[in-house]
């Protein structure tokens, strides 16, 4: 999820570039950028990449607030897999929740029906 807001922030800053042109700034094989383009899991490193391109276009100074990305990749540098997996679901359902509560009413579906 954090990787595909990414890539369409990344996107939407350099203007839709072309896998070339992507691939020609942040260092990574074009046959890569495409896999991450369509979904593939980014490593580590790809993921620095891009959100090194991010921070340069938008001038976000990430040491003076540490930003989710920050913390993310921390985690993923000092913690085990077992804290890692708990804040995995916690997110999971974090996310969940949120999507659950942007949710259209069902417009009173159940309750109202034609002739009732």
């Amino acid at each position: 999820m954090l990787q595909s807001l990414m890539v369409r922030e990344y996107k939407k800053i350099y203007g839709n570039p072309t896998l070339k042109e992507t691939a020609t700034l942040t260092g990574i094989q074009i046959t890569r950028v495409h896999r991450i383009f369509n979904g593939s899991e980014m490593k580590l490193s790809e993921y620095q990449s891009f959100r090194s391109l991010i921070n340069l276009k938008t001038k976000k100074n990430l040491n003076s607030q540490e930003s989710i990305e920050t913390l993310l990749e921390n985690c993923l540098k000092d913690c085990s897999d077992y804290v890692l997996d708990d804040l995995k679901n916690f997110l999971r359902q974090k996310l969940e929740t949120a999507r659950l509560m942007k949710r259209p009413a069902l417009k009173n579906q159940n309750i109202l029906k034609a002739g009732a």
